[in-house]
């Protein structure tokens, strides 16, 4: 079983039926739907973008790939999962703004569009399984677009499913980069306790923290440190892509209770004892807030998720 390197990282145009969408990808692969996926989740209805870039009712999991730069290419790939708090996705500055970003410098990106749970959290999870799969060239449809170190990257929710699919899932990513993953609401259950117990077990991590920030920035240029995690993300996968010593990144901004990202590198592929204590702790937190999830509301998220 593949033992995931993680990085978590505080780091058309009118309503109606949303069209194929062309968001200047490579290649368009559709996974699945409700009839040909392992799991449903009864949605019936048309798939829908009630605002640009903001796409509901989603029954399909697509990916959109954007291959890396050949000059610039590491050999490395992450399937990106926005975020929309499980009942949209925000596939623009979460999703397909940020691949091309990742691909200019030399990473390929695939932005999965992956189904709303419904009432059925495990049809998200088996979508990003699908999607880590192909893309590692376990399963048809990626060639030409494959790679041996695939990662994922999520936001808001897409961080929550990311970091499922890193504890959870049978294939796990290589690597997890985590934007404002939200795990759980419960006060002192957040992703600074996750932290700690990394610490107290020994996996090496660090933590960066900025002055300002908030929720929901992805790649958007109003967040003031953008060109900062920018850069500490690729300084990280540079390293985690030359597999010398353990390496951790953990960026944090303050501005939404709980909004903590946590990296981790293990510096072999052995688990220690250590590490799966930690890896239990990230895991149950990962579980409650999906419990947590299938009764939130859109309007419970933060605005403009």
């Amino acid at each position: 079983m593949r033992r995931p390197h993680t990085l978590l990282a505080a780091l058309l145009l009118a309503a109606g039926t949303a069209a194929a969408q062309d968001y200047g990808q490579a290649a368009t692969l559709k996974i699945w739907d409700n009839t040909t996926a392992p799991h449903s989740n009864g949605i019936a209805t048309p798939e829908r973008e009630p605002e640009p870039n903001r796409i509901a009712d989603v029954s399909q999991a697509v990916l959109y790939i954007f291959p890396a730069d050949p000059a610039k290419a590491t050999g490395q790939a992450v399937v990106i999962c926005p975020g929309g708090g499980y009942v949209k996705l925000c596939i623009d500055y979460e999703g397909y703004d940020m691949a091309k970003w990742f691909a200019a410098n030399g990473i390929t990106a695939a932005v999965l569009k992956y189904r709303m749970p419904n009432g059925h959290p495990e049809v998200p999870l088996e979508d990003v399984e699908q999607a880590l799969r192909i893309m590692m060239g376990l399963e048809a449809g990626a060639t030409g677009f494959t790679a041996s170190k695939v990662g994922i990257v999520g936001s808001s929710a897409g961080g929550h499913l990311a970091a499922s699919a890193s504890t959870l899932a049978e294939t796990k990513p290589a690597f997890s980069i985590l934007f404002y993953p939200v795990i759980t609401a419960e006060k002192g259950k957040g992703h600074q306790g996750s932290f700690n117990a990394l610490k107290e077990h020994g996996v090496k991590a660090s933590m960066h923290i900025y002055p300002t920030g908030g929720h929901g920035w992805g790649i958007r240029d109003r967040f003031k440190y953008k060109e900062q995690w920018q850069q500490a993300t690729l300084d990280w996968l540079k390293e985690l892509n030359d597999d010398r010593n353990t390496a951790s990144v953990l960026l944090r901004q303050p501005g939404l209770p709980g909004c903590v990202d946590v990296g981790i590198r293990p510096a072999t592929s052995r688990k220690s004892a250590g590490r799966e204590l930690a890896e239990a702790a990230v895991q149950a937190a990962v579980q409650e807030f999906g419990q947590q999830v299938r009764s939130r509301r859109e309007s419970d998220w933060p605005a403009g998720q």
